[in-house]
């Protein structure tokens, strides 16, 4: 019979030591290009605006896909530019967590308007904008409803 899981003493000291530890951070090289996500596309395609003015269908590389890396919209992304292929695909290299991409505008990596710019894109893509139209106290927006419709209160409804 095989023997019992081992679960503590040493053994499980060892488990817990990995911790979180801090990642290594990774700069650009050449035919790299820092980029943010603009929209997921689905089946690991995403639709990435770069710092050098191009919206690029890029598609997540295979060690970041078998790690199961999330990229979600507004995340800032390493991309790496194809020679082979047309110049609106790319494939994602990196993915940055915020903390990163400020230790990138420390070091001087990326533009210290990187936010801005970014933000503005997303702004302009949709994703990120300001919600439309004054809402009122019942929280419904003003132009949801229609000027002939009239408020229907609970004692009317009683009295039907």
């Amino acid at each position: 019979m095989p023997g019992k899981p081992k679960s503590g003493g040493k053994t499980h000291r060892k488990k817990k030591e990995g911790g979180a530890s801090q990642r290594e951070l990774v700069f650009k090289s050449d035919c790299e290009v820092y980029g943010v996500c603009l929209k997921v596309l689905g089946c690991g395609f995403y639709m990435i605006y770069t710092l050098d003015g191009v919206n690029r269908r890029c598609h997540l590389r295979g060690a970041l896909r078998k790690r199961r890396v999330r990229v979600s919209a507004g995340d800032v992304v390493l991309v790496s530019l194809r020679d082979f292929s047309t110049e609106t695909e790319a494939d994602i290299v990196h993915n940055y967590q915020p903390d990163e991409v400020k230790q990138l505008q420390k070091y001087g990596e990326l533009p210290d308007n990187t936010e801005d710019i970014f933000e503005q894109k997303l702004v302009e893509y949709g994703i990120g904008a300001p919600t439309a139209g004054p809402r009122s106290q019942d929280g419904v927006e003003d132009d949801d409803l229609d000027s002939d419709s009239k408020r229907i209160d609970s004692d009317d409804i009683d009295n039907l």
